[in-house]
């Protein structure tokens, strides 16, 4: 979906590229945290907050407000979100 077709479900004057920058984060995080994290192997501390397809809504609303970087164009190996403080602030959100 192109960004204006996402903008037209935002409300007005949200960051479109944010959204779906978060977003992505999001899923990669949702998929791959294990891997993210160099625990091959092992349970994806995520997957307490899944229900089959779904997410539990503290998913959302931590990736909506932990501060994240922008990965430089040229590339970059760290993950621009804080694993181990969104793990903490999901468990927060839940409670």
């Amino acid at each position: 979906m192109a960004v204006a077709g996402i903008e037209s479900l935002l409300p007005a004057g949200t960051d479109a590229r944010s959204v779906t920058y978060r977003t992505t984060l999001l899923t990669l995080l949702v998929h791959r945290c294990n891997v993210i994290l160099g625990k091959v192997g092992e349970q994806n501390p995520l997957s307490r907050w899944q229900h089959g397809d779904d997410l539990d809504v503290a998913l959302f609303e931590v990736a909506a407000t932990i501060p994240t970087r922008w990965l430089p164009s040229e590339g970059g190996i760290a993950f621009p979100i804080d694993i181990p403080e969104f793990i903490k602030r999901v468990e927060q959100e839940a409670a």
